[in-house]
């Protein structure tokens, strides 16, 4: 067993009894900087008020590499007492060291390091001011709004991403104004987290820009502004949208379809219905899932749709009043007394294979209903079979009770008249 492993043995001990002292003095005894990075990082876990302490002497320690071990150990306590000392050590001649206290002060995400993470984002090494700010984003603090906007123009790809993420993270209209500007990045890295953050701030001033956007004659810009529109769920993008589905780029149409199909919109019904049509089968599919995430107020399209002529068009509508479920069923027992007998057959089909939650529904159009909608109801009913037998009896007894009722108020006016 060699030394290091019989010393380890009493780091362990030492963490797992919390012997903060105990620690201290093993720190101080041994000069091999693999046994006093394990000592550190033992502190660290610990991350009480003596352990944060005895963290912050070692962060004037001579040797670099235990002046950084303490920084990281002090960030992943996220102990608020450590900022003052993270905050010294950001001066720091080694980079390594500033890059640890800046990570340190993102993770415990405390106010007071807003100003001096600011003034970091000038600092000649490019991975520290990728990292400050990120830490400012995660802090979150309007302070760092235009600081961070300045950033967005920073010649490092990595630190532009970071501050697009960051501004993300703390919204506003200044933070719209500038992502929106910084769409035409010339990474597309940046771009993408550009548009990610503007769909997290999600305001209707950024929607109302970026439905604007859906004019612009770059096709990428086009095809995930329309993305963008569909994540926000602003319903006043509903008709701009809706004029993409006659676009000629069919990705520009099925973008406008997906995104309507998010916003969920009853205008946006009929003319998804008449992207059915589509030369382009992948675009009709589509419009079929768009229209299912709508949901209630496509079934009365979906059921006159079964009367199509295009045997592709009824199969699309079959299919997807069975994806709907349980909202149709309304449509679909009224749909029982249509002329047409194809739909009667269809709609009993899909009312029996959504089953027990139908039943309900089914027993009133028994009850209460008219030939052929009563008939087709108790078929229905029968071929559910035993599911039947208790809601039948909670409807029978309902009925009674409000007969009941109504003879008892029958009675008491004939007898006060």
């Amino acid at each position: 067993m060699e030394i290091f492993d019989f010393y380890k043995k009493d780091i362990e001990k030492l963490e797992l009894e919390r012997d903060i002292n105990g620690l201290k003095v093993l720190l101080n005894q041994k000069k091999n900087v693999i046994f006093r990075r394990e000592v550190i990082t033992a502190l660290g876990r610990i991350g009480n008020k003596s352990a944060v302490v005895a963290l912050n002497q070692v962060l004037i320690d001579p040797d670099w590499v235990i002046r950084k071990t303490a920084a990281e150990a002090l960030g992943n306590s996220e102990d608020k007492r450590a900022v003052s000392s993270l905050i010294q050590i950001l001066n720091d001649k080694n980079d390594s060291v500033r890059w640890s206290a800046v990570e340190a002060l993102g993770k415990i995400k405390d106010k007071r390091g807003i100003e001096p993470l600011i003034e970091i984002l000038k600092d000649k090494n490019e991975n520290i001011r990728e990292k400050a700010t990120q830490a400012l984003g995660k802090i979150g603090d309007n302070r760092a709004v235009e600081p961070l906007i300045l950033a967005l123009k920073d010649k490092n790809e990595y630190i532009r991403e970071e501050a697009a993420e960051a501004l993300g993270n703390l919204g506003g209209k200044r933070a719209s104004e500038a992502l929106i500007k910084a769409l035409k990045d010339e990474s597309e890295l940046v771009r993408e987290i550009v548009w990610e953050s503007l769909e997290k701030i999600g305001d209707e001033k950024t929607s109302d820009i970026l439905i604007k956007g859906l004019k612009d004659k770059n096709d990428y810009m086009r095809k995930r502004t329309i993305v963008a529109l569909g994540k926000l769920g602003n319903k006043r993008a509903v008709g701009p949208l809706i004029d993409l589905l006659n676009d000629r780029d069919v990705n520009v149409r099925t973008k406008a379809i997906e995104s309507l199909g998010e916003i969920r919109d009853k205008r946006a019904v009929e003319p998804l219905m008449g992207a059915l049509r589509d030369v382009f089968p992948n675009v009709a599919s589509m419009a079929v899932d768009a229209l299912v995430k709508i949901g209630e107020p496509a079934v009365e399209y979906f059921i006159k749709a079964l009367k199509d002529e295009d045997i592709f068009i009824r199969q699309r509508a079959v299919g997807a009043v069975e994806r709907i479920g349980e909202p149709a069923i309304k449509n679909l027992i009224s749909s029982l007394n249509d002329n047409n007998i194809f739909i009667r057959k269809t709609a009993a089909e899909i009312l029996t294979n959504i089953g027990e939650p139908a039943i309900e529904q089914l027993i009133h159009a028994v009850i209460e209903g008219k030939n052929p909608q009563r008939e087709e109801a108790a078929k229905i009913l029968e071929t559910i079979g035993e599911p039947v037998v208790v809601p039948i009896i909670q409807v029978l007894n309902k009925k009674n009770r409000k007969l009941e009722r109504k003879k008892e108020g029958n009675v008491i006016n004939q007898a006060t008249s």
